[in-house]
């Protein structure tokens, strides 16, 4: 099992790659949701990694709530500059979708 991560900057690509984290950069929900698509179909994807900003992005479209229904995926987290209460909220919200 291993984590992805998809991200709408390049430096965060290469913060995580420098911690065993691979991904990839997206800049539109298409995008968003092909990365989502392909990481989920990969049986070693555990947790995917997602950047506050195009989770915001693909939120009104509900690109990443129907990837979760129909994947076993069992969480995809924002990463980004969510903090203390907020940050809890957030990945309750993935968790409960």
């Amino acid at each position: 099992m291993h984590f992805m991560l998809i991200s709408d900057n390049h430096d965060t690509l290469v913060g995580m790659r420098l911690a065993g984290i691979e991904g990839c950069i997206a800049s539109t929900p298409d995008e968003v949701r092909k990365a989502l698509n392909e990481y989920s179909a990969d049986p070693s994807t555990g947790i995917i990694l997602i950047t506050e900003v195009l989770s915001k992005m693909c939120e009104s479209k509900s690109i990443i709530s129907s990837c979760i229904r129909q994947s076993l995926l069992s969480l995809l987290f924002p990463t980004g500059t969510l903090t203390g209460v907020t940050a809890i909220r957030s990945c309750a919200m993935y968790a409960r979708q």
